[in-house]
């Protein structure tokens, strides 16, 4: 590892993680000081509670097989920093990251519109995907919508994405789906087009209003239970029906049940970015895009699509699982995909969680599918002490064990045989996610 990178990064990670201002203000002023890289760009942008990061890979892996030079813009990165900023599905050099990192570390701002870690890492993005003359790029928010560091991108994005809706960061954003669906809907603006995900009734009617309100054309990738399965001249429609009633003749890359659900939020995406691109000229029109996009490279996108941390089997004999379902609303999914994939099977289920999450529902959704735990503190100051996690889980009867070294905790989970359970599953905090992925990398020659 170059050691400028190394201490450029150090001092862009060590900056604070919330600011006196809000991002979206931050954005604003940091971006029109670096002469609006993103002016000119392509956008879709995503927000949501559950499923962004997946949908925004599958988008990017089915552009880029139609041939589409693609930036994407994700967080948090789980193992290396420079998982945040992918041009063509691969991650910025360590020597691009260290000189723009250099350049933004030395911009004067205001005091009290001081950049955070992620307002840096979102510059950064944009003036890499800037150098490479991206063709389109792919915004993924951080916290919310309406304050978020995305939203002070001068560009109105062509398509705006919100996928499943749940609580979450509830002390920020609200206590109700309402409240957070209205943060969430603050991505919205007159101009962009609009895709909504399944989500609860409650959610989906404060995004639609807000819809109307801003008069964006907007659809929702619900499976209507009237609809014919009719062939359409369009491969894109074709393949959203398909995925939407999830084909058995459809393979996707990433698992678990609600990858459905998100590769029909990209499919979505891609359905109203033809739509909002110009009928022809320019590089990439819509006519372009939709010769492109056959049935068989929307096949070859959704079957390639990869996303560490989600449902990722590290080894299948026997085996282990690790998934970053961090709240109630993903460690439910978390655990339908288990029933169903391995039915009457319990596991030994590995985890290391925030305090400021719903902790208590979430394990309680495992609670019936688990043979045992084994526990830890996350490295982050806002962890769960494990132990402390430990003796909840035991109050309700089932057996749990603390580890005060994550190190010696992988070992211990990765040494367990085959026996009566289906195997470990490891979930929790992305935080945690990252840190298990790292260990089995290093001492485990996991690839």
């Amino acid at each position: 590892m170059d050691y400028e990178y190394r201490e450029i990064i150090e001092q862009i990670e060590n900056r604070r993680r919330f600011g006196n201002a809000c991002g979206r203000d931050v954005t604003r002023e940091f971006l029109k000081r670096l002469g609006h890289p993103e002016k000119g760009m392509k956008i879709l942008h995503i927000a949501g509670t559950n499923g962004k990061g997946s949908t925004a890979a599958f988008l990017d892996q089915i552009l880029r097989e139609a041939g589409v030079k693609v930036g994407m813009f994700t967080s948090p990165h789980l193992v290396t920093f420079r998982e945040r900023i992918k041009v063509g599905g691969e991650m910025i050099p360590e020597a691009d990251a260290a000189r723009i990192g250099k350049v933004l570390l030395e911009e004067s701002m205001p005091q009290e519109l001081t950049p955070t870690f992620f307002d840096l890492c979102l510059a950064m993005a944009l003036l890499y995907f800037r150098e490479q003359a991206c063709e389109l790029v792919i915004l993924e928010t951080g916290l919310g919508g309406r304050l978020d560091s995305t939203r002070g991108v001068e560009v109105t994005p062509l398509v705006s994405v919100v996928t499943a809706i749940g609580l979450d960061h509830t002390s920020v954003l609200g206590n109700t789906l309402e409240e957070i669906a209205g943060e969430k809907a603050g991505i919205l603006r007159r101009g962009t087009r609009a895709v909504l995900a399944d989500m609860a009734e409650e959610a989906a009617g404060v995004l639609v209003e807000a819809c109307q309100e801003l008069d964006v054309p907007w659809i929702q990738m619900k499976k209507k239970k009237e609809a014919k399965n009719t062939p359409s001249p369009y491969p894109i429609v074709t393949m959203i029906q398909k995925v939407l009633n999830r084909d058995p003749g459809v393979i996707l890359g990433l698992h678990g049940e609600y990858q459905w659900e998100n590769g029909a939020n990209a499919l979505g995406a891609l359905y109203q970015l033809c739509q909002a691109l110009p009928q022809e000229g320019e590089d990439l029109n819509r006519q372009d895009l939709l010769e492109r996009l056959t049935e068989e490279v929307i096949r070859e996108g959704l079957a390639k699509t990869r996303w560490p941390g989600r449902m990722q089997v590290l080894r299948k004999h026997p085996l282990f699982v690790i998934d970053g379902a961090h709240n109630p609303q993903g460690v439910k999914a978390l655990a339908k995909t288990l029933r169903d994939r391995y039915p009457d099977k319990k596991f030994h289920f590995f985890t290391g969680v925030l305090s400021d999450k719903d902790y208590r529902n979430m394990m309680r959704e495992m609670l019936p599918l688990a043979a045992s735990f084994d526990t830890v503190s996350v490295d982050n100051l806002r962890t769960l002490d494990g132990e402390e996690l430990a003796k909840m889980i035991r109050s309700h009867g089932v057996k749990a064990y603390y580890h005060d070294n994550i190190e010696k905790a992988v070992k211990r989970v990765w040494s367990y045989k085959e026996d009566e359970t289906a195997g470990v599953v490891a979930f929790g905090s992305l935080y945690f996610v990252g840190e298990v992925l790292g260990i089995s990398k290093r001492l485990l020659t996991i690839r």
